[in-house]
């Protein structure tokens, strides 16, 4: 929603080419200071009991279909979502009343979340451990031996760090490419509020495979992560 520059209020006294009069009610007020005055109070009346945040002074990339940048851009939030966008004046002249935290970015960007379309959640906690070998040997000998010793409570840990490292890059939703304990992986994401798409390791290739793996058939593996509610 974009709050658009409303028409200024004519002043009574003018010089140069004569502007339009504006009409006066019996209570001397303009039809331009009507349509204000029931904007706030339609503002007001859905500010009652909601809190709200604005966030000014920044450059603020829309990516909607016009492609529209705010160079000098706010937003007010509503809970986990956006009210209104627009001009930092705009904002600010209409919603600063009722916001109940007011904060100036200072020219930063903002902008939609990013989305990361490959991630190994389990591997979070395995850096530096196969730094120093060839792709084979990083399988073989290194991340399989590692994942699949992980329990549900180390999947949770290593989801919850990597998710942590996404938000502060600006990632607000992943695809995880395959790792351990799906159960795992959901609480910490529901826990951090991302948006994900979790999937269960699933291969056929056997040779080099731990024990605990090469008996897990396809079925079992998605039929593993749709149970643990990752895929519905």
């Amino acid at each position: 929603m974009c709050i658009c520059s409303s028409a200024s209020c004519t002043s009574s006294t003018t010089t140069g080419p004569s502007q339009p009069t504006q009409q006066l009610d019996s209570g001397g007020t303009t039809q331009t200071e009507k349509r204000h005055s029931q904007r706030e109070r339609v503002i007001m009346e859905e500010a009652k009991g909601n809190s709200w945040i604005i966030l000014h002074n920044a450059v603020v990339v829309t990516m909607d279909p016009q492609s529209r940048v705010f160079r000098n851009g706010g937003i007010v939030i509503e809970h986990d979502s956006i009210k209104a966008i627009g001009q930092s004046s705009d904002i600010l002249r209409d919603f600063s009343a009722l916001a109940h935290q007011i904060i100036d970015l200072n020219s930063q960007i903002l902008l939609p979340g990013l989305i990361n379309t490959h991630v190994h959640t389990s591997q979070q906690l395995g850096r530096g451990i196969a730094d120093d070998v060839d792709l084979m040997t990083w399988l073989h000998g290194r991340i399989w031996p590692y994942e699949s010793n992980m329990t549900e409570e180390d999947s949770y840990v290593s989801t919850l760090l990597c998710a942590i490292e996404l938000v502060h890059s600006g990632v607000t939703c992943f695809a995880e490419a395959g790792g351990q304990h799906v159960s795992g992986m959901a609480r910490a994401v529901e826990l951090l509020g991302l948006r994900a798409c979790l999937a269960q390791s699933t291969m056929d290739a056997g040779e080099g495979l731990p024990a605990s793996w090469v008996t897990r058939t396809t079925d079992e593996c998605i039929q593993g992560t749709v149970a643990k509610g990752a895929v519905q």
